[in-house]
């Protein structure tokens, strides 16, 4: 390469002085490279080559001159050329050199290895390997052109592991992305290469004439539309894409180009799809959907790939993090630490195996290490941040570190941490190992403050036995377990003192730190018997009841009653009657009642002054099973992970402080967001103001402005309902409709605003469930509303937004997946499964194998476990009442009655897609292979007839992203259906369709 060609280059966007020097420092470099003796196997990179790269890519002067110097430096006279440039730019040079003898030892090594980008953590980020791209590349140039087989396929192996990912997914390089490929095509298979592209290059010029015909097509339906500022492209298909043997035979039209259309903004994106679908007779997608690539049949020419963009994410598509940096987005090259944006309230930071971590400004390595757990917290040692070396506990960590974190052997933190740290949890977990020490020594100088102690709390730490050590330390009962005798019971240092919880309690945080206790026998009260009342709800049925009791002269030790919206009341009534004669007695003649539908009564039991009474209150007569979403804890099962994740989101504070739940319909996720709002009410003194809505109820609206109006409506709805509620005291503001219409934007932020100071001791939580709605508002309602909520998240860092949505994860909006974190909702775990088949039946018993089967059938899947349930015990119920084992006999019987019904309770699989029931049908029917797998060639012959190759790998592509499929691990040219229930289900109805 001619150095003149590059300096004429970056002359074009650089100033004067930086081209001169930028023309020595080529001169040196080109000197010192030719005068090196190089390895012939290094990666070879030639100091003008790579300039010219990074030139035609508009990367600034000072990084063309590391990269320049990089290319140079041989492994000799290294301190000799790293003269020629500052501290900053030499240690840059020394990293980028240290990476190139990465790739060459890992080109030298027996046994080849992947290295994938965590790897590359300890280097740095998107400035850093911009450059070692353009380095790369122009090795595997040079190396496509050699004849040394070893080496041009060890730079190809290279190119596919390590930069294929580098480029595309990090920088978003994909015009660059295109020649790595065509490169490695040429580097794997030279002949066959060439042969492809004189295949393209003789079908070019053919193809003209056809290319300028459907443009003019294109365009002129486009006009018939209004639709005239349209850019049209077409593109040639490159070789690494017709490699294929199938492409070995005649290549037409739809083989070689595809379109993309430029168009000025998104509302015109959307509106040229209709156009386009009637040009191809083509239909928008049944769910609504309107992703910006269409695959549209035209005749005669077949299938072409259309792509809509507007110019600047064409730009973005292409040149990924170049594009950003050309638009002035941040800093350039400042030092590579400026190169990825963030807010500058939080910074990143990743640990050494590459993980990132979302910390506050100015967060230490102390924060770090309670980031990761609690125990490498307290076992903090020391911290080393790559490329700084060992740095103080209080250092301030900046955007993009890589830290290490050493620990040691004591777990034991110095109380002065909490002078520095930043983050929530570290200073939490650092008081909390503070009051468990204040109580193992007794030590009142620093035992910490308890507030005035509740009857409750009294009685229950009068309750318990707890360990010597902690004699005199207040005890409280968790408020979500709830523990009472006999449960089995453990203890949790907090820095109110001891919290008891059941053993399972799925709100201990850290298991190794119970402390094991018991109830204390001498507070136990004499034996009880516990009725159970299933009754028809009128006015005086207790009176009835209590007339009843009277003749017995029984003493009543707890009542407890409840009423239900079905007409119905669940009673139960402690006893202090020993004599079982006399309890038989006691349930006949309430049985004997009319309103009274069933008693049920307890074993003997021992209940504790200071606890609940002992009761079966689980043991269900209704069937506690429902298709509706679910928030009450004796139903609602699994989801810990996610509970757990908010709850931290939410500690953690920090600019990005929501979420998005995404996944299936029918998956769970209503009954996530309405169990979260349950947990937040149930506290007596919430920090947090909960308001949910669901995008379900909105109703379609012509007006532009109508969706915002909605959104601001529902939450002062909601609001207004809570205000009324003790302890949610509040004045809201009224909401200015006319300026919401006006200017949609600053009229939401004003209100939020006005909420704020209304809500001030508190949080504001705003849940928005089947968020996937906001893509069918029409007249670009949804992207407004995008702009409000993105709005929203960056400006207020006090209220904190929950997503949940359906579809597939390219239907999120990008905005939003950048401000919120993504969160996938899949199917139970095994053991939340089986606990949601097991618990909430009793006093029913499941047999073994029958739960093993349910699980199975319905791959964990919570909605389908609820289905298979809710049959089985609906027809228990009806059963004598000796009856209480669930046998496999059941669990078939309510099997065949669902598959046996309609498609209904299988919508939403059948129309995740647009066809995509005809390719489960077909699945489902194909001869049932080895765990039902089936070969995509098998179906594609199968289906030949109805649908398109193309459009079926799309449809198996969509149908495996939302989790309907499943590839094998062993071939990933293998799908079943992953819910065998409606394998089952096609099965048995071939003709539903």
């Amino acid at each position: 390469m001619n150095p003149e060609t590059v300096l004429d280059r970056v002359s074009t966007y650089a100033p004067a002085e930086h081209v001169e020097q930028l023309r020595q420092t080529l001169s040196q470099a080109e000197h010192a490279f030719h005068n090196s003796l190089l390895p012939h196997d290094v990666t070879i990179t030639r100091p003008a080559n790579v300039a010219h790269i990074l030139a035609e890519w508009q990367v600034p002067v000072p990084f063309i001159e590391i990269a320049v110097w990089s290319a140079a430096l041989p492994v000799i006279n290294r301190e000799g050329l790293l003269s020629h440039l500052d501290e900053e730019q030499a240690r840059i040079a020394s990293h980028l050199v240290s990476f190139m003898g990465l790739l060459t030892e890992y080109r030298r090594r027996p046994v080849k290895c992947e290295i994938k980008l965590p790897v590359l953590s300890n280097f740095w980020d998107e400035g850093f390997f911009v450059l070692v791209v353009a380095m790369f590349l122009d090795a595997l140039r040079y190396s496509a052109h050699s004849h040394k087989r070893h080496d041009k396929k060890e730079m190809a192996l290279q190119a596919r592991i390590i930069f294929d990912a580098i480029v595309s997914q990090h920088l978003g390089l994909h015009s660059v992305q295109k020649e790595l490929r065509d490169l490695v095509f040429q580097c794997e298979d030279g002949q066959r290469y060439a042969e492809v592209k004189q295949r393209i290059d003789n079908q070019r010029h053919m193809l003209r004439l056809t290319i300028e015909t459907i443009e003019a097509m294109v365009r002129s339906k486009a006009e018939e539309y209004g639709i005239y500022e349209l850019k049209l492209q077409h593109q040639i298909a490159r070789p690494y894409m017709l490699k294929s043997p199938k492409y070995k035979g005649r290549l037409d039209a739809c083989d070689l180009v595809s379109f993309v259309a430029i168009l000025p903004d998104e509302d015109t994106c959307y509106r040229f799809q209709r156009p386009l679908h009637m040009l191809g007779n083509a239909h928008p997608d049944p769910e609504g959907y309107h992703p910006l690539h269409h695959r549209i049949h035209i005749e005669p020419y077949g299938p072409l790939n259309f792509y809509i963009r507007t110019l600047e994410s064409d730009k973005e598509y292409n040149s990924g993090v170049l594009n950003r940096w050309q638009n002035g987005e941040k800093r350039l090259f400042e030092k590579v630490t400026d190169l990825i944006p963030h807010k500058t309230s939080r910074i990143v930071v990743y640990s050494k195996h590459g993980d990132p971590h979302f910390l506050p400004y100015n967060a230490t390595p102390v924060d770090l290490a309670y980031r990761t757990n609690e125990m490498t917290g307290h076992s903090y040692s020391k911290a080393y941040v790559f490329g700084k070396g060992l740095v103080e506990r209080d250092y301030p960590m900046e955007d993009g570190d890589i830290v290490e974190i050493i620990t040691g052997y004591r777990a034991e933190p110095d109380l002065t941490w909490l002078e520095s740290v930043k983050t929530t949890e570290a200073r939490k977990f650092i008081q909390q190992w503070e009051a468990r020490q204040a109580v193992h020594n007794n030590d009142k100088r620093i035992a910490p403050k308890i507030p005035a102690l509740s009857q409750e709390d009294k009685d229950i730490t009068g309750a318990v036995i707890i360990p010597s050590e902690y004699e005199g330390t207040i005890c409280h009962r968790c408020i979500h377990c709830r523990p009472y005798p006999p449960q089995h019971i453990c203890a949790y240092v907090t820095h109110r003192g001891l919290t008891i919880h059941q053993v399972g309690c799925a709100n201990i945080h850290d298991r190794m730190q119970t402390i094991p206790i018991s109830w204390r026998a001498s507070n136990v009260r004499s034996v009880s018997r516990v009725l159970t009342i299933e009754a028809w709800d009128h006015a005086g049925l207790l009176r009835e009841i209590f007339e009843n009791l009277a003749d017995y002269n029984i003493n009543i030790i707890r009542l407890d009653a409840k009423s239900r919206t079905d007409m119905t009341t669940h009673i139960v009534i402690s006893l202090h009657e020993k004599n079982p004669e006399i309890v038989e007695k006691i349930r006949h003649t309430l049985h004997t009642m009319s309103a009274v539908q069933s008693v049920m009564v307890d074993q003997p039991q021992e209940t504790a002054i200071s606890a609940p009474y002992v009761t079966r209150t689980d043991a269900k007569i209704f069937n506690p099973y429902t298709l509706q979403p679910v928030a009450n804890p004796g139903i609602f099962f699994g989801r810990r992970n996610e509970i757990h994740h908010i709850w931290r989101t939410l500690e953690s504070g920090g600019h990005q402080n929501s979420i998005l739940f995404w996944g299936q319909q029918h998956i769970g996720k209503t009954s996530l967001l309405r169990h979260f709002e349950a947990r937040i009410l149930e506290d007596p003194a919430p920090y947090y103001v909960p308001v949910y809505l669901s995008m379900q109820s909105w109703q379609h609206h012509q007006r532009i402005n109508d969706l915002v109006l909605w959104f601001a409506s529902q939450m002062h709805q909601s609001l207004a309902q809570l205000s009324t509620k003790h302890p949610f005291h509040f004045q809201l503001p009224k909401i200015n409709y006319v300026h919401l219409r006006d200017n949609p934007e600053d009229a939401l932020e004003s209100y939020i605003y006005q909420l704020q100071q209304a809500i001030t001791s508190q949080q504001l939580i705003v849940m928005v469930d089947e968020f996937q709605g906001i893509r069918q508002a029409p007249n670009n309602q949804g992207e407004v509303l995008i702009s409000c909520l993105e709005n929203l998240l960056e400006n207020f860092r006090d209220i904190s937004f929950i997503f949940a949505g359906s579809g597939r994860k390219s239907f999120i909006p990008h905005r939003l997946q950048n401000l919120a974190s993504v969160i996938p909702l899949g199917v139970l775990e095994p053991q939340s499964a089986e606990d949601l088949i097991r618990l909430p039946v009793r006093p029913f018993i499941y047999e073994h194998r029958v739960v093993e089967k349910i699980k199975d059938l319905t791959h964990c899947h919570p909605y389908y476990i609820h289905l298979i349930c809710s049959k089985i015990i609906d027809d228990a119920i009806d059963q004598p009442v000796t009856k209480r084992v669930l046998t496999e006999k059941d669990f078939n019987l309510a099997v065949d009655t669902l598959l046996s019904g309609n498609a209904g309770i299988f919508s939403q699989l059948l129309e995740a897609t647009f066809h995509g029931d005809i390719v489960l049908d077909t699945l489902a029917r194909s001869p049932a292979s080895a765990g039902h797998y089936m070969e995509v060639r098998s179906l594609l012959h199968q289906l030949q007839e109805k649908l398109s190759q193309d459009r079926i790998l799309d449809i198996l592509d969509e149908l495996t992203e939302l989790e309907v499929l499943e590839q094998s691990q062993e071939d990933s040219n293998v799908y079943r259906i992953r819910l065998p229930l409606l394998q089952n289900w096609l099965q048995k109805n071939p003709h539903y369709r």
